[in-house]
């Protein structure tokens, strides 16, 4: 969240979507009626991901402020933001030192890391020590979605056209699981209800959670019902609830929301294998459904 990253001194560097030639980034894609153009749509906008020399500018303007940065991108598995922050730390390295780490995990996920990060350094730790400690958290990373339906998972290229094809036929509510950087199907559900369930019930399972996010794209109310519940659950953790930003709301479609818990080390291995077993399951998932209709 915006005011969020303010409190931790944390800079953003968003994707861009392009709207009438326009470039815009965090709310202007968010509204009901930028969702509603796209479920007429048969395309996604076209957005464009930061450049080296958007890196650039920003490592170079940090570093008259510090001679430390770590960077922390979301998912380089399928993007090209990590490794444009890669090429832009080569180029500035010899005025500051810069450390860049692949989270592994989008919005929240990435973000629950980045605010870790950002309250280790705040408090004095080297850069060695931040880096490493947000390296060995991200396992304890666990992240589940669920989309209205698949048309724009699958319009992104998150998911193989079939099981797009499958979802629609079906009629069922998809919950997706991250795995190495990549989306997988990890649940299917009848309804919307029971879709929410599930990511009370995924959030609740892991054990101990130390901090967790609701993230959403145009349903802030049952957001926040289901931030209610993880706060009943976790009265100590923080929870936060936000919305997801214009390039991924793209790709996930109206009615979307997620969930990202930061959890203990053990917890965060059986979330892991929980998320392993989604990705080698999912495209049974619909084929034992569609038996069932057949």
């Amino acid at each position: 969240p915006p005011l969020l990253a303010q409190e931790l001194d944390v800079i953003v560097v968003p994707v861009q979507v392009v709207r009438g030639g326009v470039h815009s980034d965090h709310g202007d894609f968010s509204d009901h009626q930028m969702y509603a153009q796209m479920m007429r749509s048969h395309a996604l906008p076209p957005t464009v991901e930061p450049d080296p020399g958007v890196f650039e500018r920003v490592f170079a303007r940090l570093s008259t402020q510090t001679d430390e940065v770590i960077s922390i991108h979301s998912a380089s598995r399928g993007q090209c933001i990590y490794n444009a922050a890669l090429q832009s730390k080569e180029l500035v390295r010899e005025r500051c030192r810069i450390e860049v780490v692949d989270s592994g995990v989008f919005s929240m996920g990435c973000g629950l890391l980045v605010m870790a990060a950002a309250r280790e350094a705040a408090n004095g730790a080297s850069l060695d020590h931040v880096v490493e400690a947000v390296r060995q958290s991200v396992p304890s990373i666990a992240l589940r979605v669920f989309v209205d339906n698949l048309r724009h998972v699958v319009r992104g290229r998150h998911l193989p056209t079939p099981i797009g094809m499958l979802g629609a036929a079906l009629r069922k509510k998809p919950v997706l699981a991250m795995q190495d950087g990549a989306l997988s199907l990890a649940e299917v559900k009848r309804t919307r209800r029971v879709a929410k369930q599930c990511l009370c019930d995924f959030v609740s399972g892991l054990g101990p959670v130390e901090e967790a996010a609701v993230m959403y794209t145009t349903t802030a109310d049952e957001a926040e019902a289901v931030a209610f519940h993880i706060r009943e659950h976790f009265p100590r953790a923080s929870i936060y609830v936000s919305r997801f930003g214009s390039w991924l709301g793209l790709h996930l479609g109206p009615g979307a929301i997620g969930v990202a818990a930061r959890t203990s080390e053990g917890a965060a291995s059986r979330s892991r294998r929980t998320a392993d077993r989604a990705a080698d399951e999912s495209p049974g998932l619909w084929a034992r459904h569609w038996r069932k209709i057949a």
